[in-house]
C-alpha cells in the first residue's frame, strides 16, 4: 500500500498536506484498510473539510459506499456537519436516494 511505503521512507503522512488527499480518495473509493491505517497512525482529523464543505462521511454518502460510512461513524465522523449548501450527511443520502444509508443514518 502507498501509503505504508510513504510512511516506512520517513514521510510524514499525519501532515495535513499529505494526509488529506489520501482521506478523500480513500473515503471516495472504498479503501477501508487506507482508512484505517490514517487512523491508526493518529493525528488525522476524521471531520476534515474539503471541497464545497464536504466531508470525507459526505463524499461516502454520495459515492453509496456503506461499509465506508459506517466505519466513518465509528470512528467519530460527525453526521450533522452541514457543508457549502447546509446538507447534512442524511439530507445527502436523500438527494441521492441512497436508502440502505438513509436508514443506518435514522437508526
Amino acid at each position: 500500500m502507498i501509503v505504508k511505503i510513504l510512511a516506512n521512507y520517513a514521510v510524514d503522512i499525519t501532515k495535513k498536506s499529505i494526509y488529506l488527499p489520501v482521506l478523500k480518495t480513500a473515503s471516495e473509493n472504498g479503501y477501508l484498510d487506507i482508512l484505517q491505517y490514517l487512523l491508526d497512525v493518529g493525528n488525522v482529523d476524521i471531520n476534515e473539510v474539503f471541497s464545497y464543505g464536504f466531508t470525507a462521511l459526505m463524499i461516502a454518502v454520495k459515492k453509496d459506499l456503506l461499509p465506508v460510512v459506517q466505519f466513518l461513524i465509528e470512528h467519530g465522523a460527525n453526521i450533522y456537519y452541514k457543508d457549502n449548501n447546509n446538507n447534512t450527511a442524511l439530507l445527502l443520502g436523500v438527494r441521492y436516494n441512497r436508502s440502505q444509508i438513509i436508514n443506518y443514518l435514522v437508526e
